[in-house]
């Protein structure tokens, strides 16, 4: 539901374009913070193409 209540009887839509327009940056934001986080844990990670990562030593089969 699109809605946000802004006081006891008004309800309006929200405005998600920012949101959406930004959402492949937050996707590159996240991708990129969560492989931080991963190596702090002493992880390697192998970068892929698309911008996300693989842990480094693993195969398919472990990562599935």
């Amino acid at each position: 539901m699109n809605m946000t209540q802004r006081d006891k009887h008004n309800w309006r839509a929200m405005h998600t374009d920012p949101i959406y327009q930004h959402s492949k940056l937050a996707g590159v934001l996240y991708q990129n913070k969560l492989a931080e986080q991963v190596q702090k844990l002493g992880y390697e990670i192998e970068v892929k193409t698309n911008g996300t990562f693989e842990l480094k030593g693993y195969s398919e089969q472990q990562i599935a």
